[in-house]
């Protein structure tokens, strides 16, 4: 009895020393506007991200104005600010050489990379690290990509990417994130940099794990509701091209799951702010396509009020 409380003491001791807290995470968060503004859901994201890291580095691959940066100041410990055309991971380079530079990976255990792809959190992101610091792993994202033909093949995905320090703090991390330049399309930049990112770091001997086992189709709403865990943050483009009746469908969903905090009106001014953006036959296009998959994924199809067993 006294061996197992002793075992216990000395684990618990060990979690507490280990573990990371606000105060130990960095964040590193890369934004984008076409229009050089910071939106109220990326400050809403800010202001729930400072409570899980106290350290944000704001990148911005675009000029903003000092009226925009005021919007943040008081959340984030620095700005940087200019067009750099490389994207979310130029703008995870800059944010860590400044972290590196500046010396504030002295104290730190966690390194996070995100970015303003997403709308969220839905609920808090302690929910998350609750599970996530139970996993014996050396980096995590919220998702990650497993390829349908080759298990083996897999990546975290880099909207929402948490990096332990053994990672950052090495050679391998180093040399990877200096490297990256300017990519000429979008596939090239997952292939070498989100894809390649893991494939490097296991290589290495590092390990990968995720909050979600698998990654959930960003278009595919009725699997989105259906995850479990929910995923906390939801890709912006599923906000662009579907109906309003859907999303609410969605959330409503979700919300039997797990309580969501995220304010609606945040949601609703967003969906009209894209509004323009999309029109009724993409929105109809991106219904049926959603409709497709769940039959897909059930093995059969519905036509005409009949059930027809695809396989």
């Amino acid at each position: 009895m006294k061996e197992k409380c002793l075992a216990l003491i000395i684990a618990l001791l060990f979690t507490n020393v280990m573990g990371a807290t606000p105060d130990t995470r960095v964040a590193v968060f890369a934004h984008y506007d076409q229009k050089n503004v910071i939106s109220d859901h990326v400050i809403y994201y800010l202001k729930e991200l400072k409570k899980v890291a106290s350290n944000i580095i704001f990148v911005s691959d675009c000029h903003l104005g000092d009226t925009e940066k005021d919007k943040i100041k008081n959340l984030v410990l620095y700005i940087i600010s200019y067009k750099h055309g490389e994207h979310d991971f130029g703008s995870y380079k800059r944010g860590y050489n400044y972290l590196k530079n500046h010396k504030v990976f002295k104290n730190a255990e966690e390194l996070i990379f995100c970015n303003d792809s997403c709308l969220g959190p839905l609920f808090s992101f302690d929910i998350v690290w609750t599970k996530m610091d139970t996993q014996k792993c050396d980096f995590w994202g919220m998702t990650k990509f497993v390829h349908s033909k080759n298990k083996r093949r897999r990546h975290v995905q880099s909207y929402f990417v948490v990096f332990h320090r053994n990672v950052f703090a090495s050679k391998v991390f180093d040399a990877f994130v200096t490297s990256i330049t300017k990519q000429p399309n979008k596939e090239e930049i997952v292939q070498k940099y989100e894809e390649g990112m893991s494939v490097l770091l296991e290589q290495n001997g590092f390990t990968l794990s995720s909050y979600l086992d698998d990654r959930m189709s960003y278009e595919w709403c009725s699997r989105l509701a259906s995850q479990n865990p929910i995923n906390p943050l939801v890709k912006v483009q599923i906000f662009m091209n579907n109906f309003g009746f859907v999303i609410d469908m969605m959330l409503n969903k979700m919300n039997e799951q797990i309580r969501i905090s995220y304010p609606k009106n945040l949601i609703e001014s967003y969906v009209k702010q894209v509004n323009s953006r999309c029109g009724f036959f993409e929105k109809s296009v991106t219904l049926f396509k959603s409709i497709l998959n769940i039959h897909l994924s059930r093995g059969d199809l519905f036509w005409f009020g009949k059930r027809y067993k695809l396989f």
